[in-house]
């Protein structure tokens, strides 16, 4: 937390800004805690950044990976787990004996499935040229 306070939310250090991400902070305005704005932080600002269709790695791996797993769980809490960690958990579950190999099968259909159809219901950047 000491990191996060005095450095800002590690998802608002990026290099490649998004488009009109400045215009959308300067018009919506930060509406966290007050005295907590350094830390605070709207996923939805940076959302387009991070989110790409079919992603197996999400932003809370990212943070998990970097230290920050008290942010993971919380970003985990409100925008759900990603693919590559609900099959690190269930791998956990395999290997524990506490699904069946069935399961398990079953679990990575499913997470393909997923995958696959964020890839078919893309609307990215180069679709909305053609508009």
């Amino acid at each position: 937390q000491m990191y996060v306070d005095a450095f800002g939310h590690p998802l608002y250090q990026i290099s490649a800004v998004p488009l009109a991400l400045p215009e959308r902070m300067a018009a919506n305005g930060p509406d966290g805690p007050s005295g907590k704005l350094g830390s605070w932080y709207n996923y939805e600002y940076v959302r387009e950044y991070y989110e790409r269709p079919g992603s197996f790695i999400g932003v809370a791996d990212y943070m998990r990976d970097s230290g920050f797993h008290r942010l993971a769980d919380e970003h985990e809490q409100k925008y759900g787990q990603s693919h590559y960690r609900q099959l690190v958990l269930l791998e956990e579950k395999l290997e524990r004996q506490q699904i069946k190999e069935e399961d398990w099968n079953a679990e990575i259909e499913r997470i393909q499935l997923e995958i696959e159809e964020e890839f078919e219901n893309w609307s990215g950047p180069e679709d909305d040229l053609d508009e």
